[in-house]
């Protein structure tokens, strides 16, 4: 998982593989046995930002599939909150919701209209 901290860090210098690296990550991702992958929070953060920036309603489709338990749905969203002293998670904020729909490019109301099962 550590290729998505060197993707990172190259996200806006022009590298002649970087397209390559971020689709491999990506069919890793999708062909993975562990479902959903939102389940480390930065780490699945940095994962979400890469596919949005490549395909965002392929994304947009993983996260709607695997928002199908309550336990998905708690893992999805604490994605975006803090984390304090090793096990106290924060509440979904405005700027949580703005990072789902403005940078993640995802459609807050199929979100919603997911969730509220």
């Amino acid at each position: 998982m550590s290729l998505k901290w060197f993707l990172a860090i190259f996200r806006d210098i022009d590298i002649k593989y970087v397209k390559e690296i971020e689709n491999t990550l990506i069919k890793k991702v999708k062909e993975s046995d562990e479902y959903p992958f939102f389940n480390d929070g930065a780490i699945s953060k940095m994962i979400m930002e890469i596919w949005s920036s490549n395909n965002h309603l392929e994304l947009q489709n993983y996260i709607l599939k695997h928002l199908d338990t309550k336990e998905n749905v708690y893992l999805f969203f604490k994605c975006f909150v803090s984390f304090w002293n090793t096990e106290t998670y924060g509440v979904f904020r405005c700027h949580n919701f703005d990072y789902l729909i403005n940078i993640l490019k995802l459609d807050s109301d199929l979100i919603f209209n997911k969730v509220k099962m």
